[in-house]
């Protein structure tokens, strides 16, 4: 018997055949037109079962839209995701863009098999949007794989040839409905078309990419670089033209936040903005709709990697430096001192609390708001945060030597090891909460494995 959900008021109904279009209890539509093939098909489908393009949703008045769109012409509202997306790098808290909660978020999670696959190395760093997840493959000529959980499909899609590069020295970044992919180098960028399923390059051949630049990352369907003492923006629809759509002049260089041992970022992305930090200590924010950019601040010399996040019901960008918390909110900067003095990374927003590395992650303390510690968790001696994420805990990756090891820490301060590698493996760990499940994606670039399980918290690892 399928299972239907409202979208407005979360009534359950459950029925054999569609025998109602709309909510018995409140009235919203339980089926409406796929707003591409206009084949009808249930409200909360993150996916049209016909022509497989995917859809959000508005919030107020539950229409459903393809991911190109922003804004619900009807409501002028910002439409949200019907299945939560990852940020690209990892987890970490750069990309924030499309890594809300989702409406889907309300459904039962259908648990599909754990799944591995072993495929040749070299292999690129993973991102997880939409339901799926992306990696290349490759040397030379390179391919991307994509696999979505949902439907249990796989797809592989050539991403053309590139010059002497390599899988394993590729970034890539999911961006609403597109999927960015260039290489460290900076000589190389593909755009990848992810609105549809399967997903579709939108070039046979990757583009070459500017001389002297350095990739940042990607926001609103832009491409940001920096270029000597500006940073550029590319559209996408621009992206063979190769000439900057935006240019904004730096005083300095911008600080590059380390990620993990592979990665870093330059900046953190909210619903309608993109925030800088240069290492000069300036703050800056650019605007989507004001279309400019601005000095937010001049004394931050910041310690760790900005993040947004939601504390008691508003969304925030949080910055540490030094022993305090820069909270930038809709009425300006409240300045909240810390009672430890963060050493590491970037933090983790866990709920609302808040994460931070001590010690370079040999320690981490869990703070509220309001800057107080309200648990701890220690790691083994000599260790080191390589990489960390939150779902009902926090989980942490440690090198120790010539190992790497997966701890689970909650908020109880109970530390237990859940995994252990050789280094040269390089792991790559993704981890997100789907009610009261941890979904982890584990990605050994050295072998070519590539695993993923969906399960307990208390039964992953």
């Amino acid at each position: 018997m399928e299972q239907w959900i409202c979208p407005n008021c979360q009534g359950v109904w459950k029925h054999q055949s569609l025998v109602f279009r709309f909510c018995p209890k409140c009235g919203v539509k339980l089926v409406q037109s796929c707003p591409f093939c206009y084949q009808d098909l249930p409200t909360l489908s993150p996916e049209c079962p016909h022509c497989k393009i995917r859809l959000q949703i508005c919030p107020r008045c539950f229409r459903l839209f393809p991911l190109r769109e922003n804004l619900c012409p009807f409501c002028s509202q910002s439409l949200r995701a019907l299945r939560t997306s990852f940020t690209c790098i990892r987890g970490n808290y750069a990309n924030t863009f499309s890594a809300s909660l989702a409406f889907l978020d309300l459904l039962p999670q259908r648990t599909p098999l754990p799944w591995e696959r072993t495929f040749s190395p070299p292999l690129s760093m993973g991102v997880l949007v939409q339901g799926s997840l992306f990696f290349v493959s490759g040397s030379g000529r390179l391919q991307l794989h994509s696999w979505h959980f949902p439907l249990n499909q796989e797809f592989r899609e050539d991403l053309g040839h590139w010059v002497e590069t390599n899988a394993d020295t590729l970034r890539l970044w999911g961006d609403q409905n597109l999927l960015w992919v260039w290489d460290g180098d900076n000589r190389w960028v593909s755009l990848v078309d992810i609105s549809h399923l399967p997903p579709k390059p939108i070039s046979k051949e990757p583009f070459r990419l500017p001389n002297e630049i350095k990739v940042v990352g990607a926001a609103f369907n832009w491409l940001w670089w920096e270029r000597g003492n500006q940073l550029e923006a590319l559209e996408a629809e621009r992206l063979e033209e190769m000439k900057p759509h935006l240019t904004i002049r730096l005083t300095a260089p911008l600080t590059r936040f380390p990620v993990d041992r592979f990665s870093e970022a330059a900046f953190v992305v909210t619903k309608d903005a993109v925030f800088f930090a240069d290492q000069q200590g300036n703050i800056l924010r650019w605007h989507r709709e004001k279309q400019k950019a601005e000095v937010l601040r001049k004394d931050a010399p910041l310690r760790l990697l900005p993040i947004a996040l939601n504390w008691q019901g508003l969304t925030e960008v949080v910055w540490v430096v030094d022993d305090y918390l820069l909270r930038f909110v809709e009425e300006g900067w409240q300045e909240v001192p810390l009672m430890v003095r963060p050493i590491g990374s970037q933090p983790v927003a866990m709920g609302e609390g808040l994460w931070l590395p001590m010690e370079n992650g040999q320690r981490w303390v869990l703070c509220d708001n309001k800057g107080f510690v309200m648990a701890e968790c220690r790691l083994p001696l000599q260790t080191k945060t390589i990489y960390a994420f939150s779902a009902e805990a926090l989980w942490l990756l440690q090198e120790d030597r010539d190992v790497v090891r997966l701890f689970r820490c909650d908020q109880k301060c109970n530390t237990q090891e859940r995994g252990v590698w050789d280094l040269r493996e390089r792991p790559f760990v993704f981890g997100h909460q789907y009610n009261s499940s941890v979904l982890l994606f584990i990605l050994l670039r050295g072998s070519g494995n590539v695993w993923a399980k969906l399960g307990d918290s208390q039964s992953v690892g």
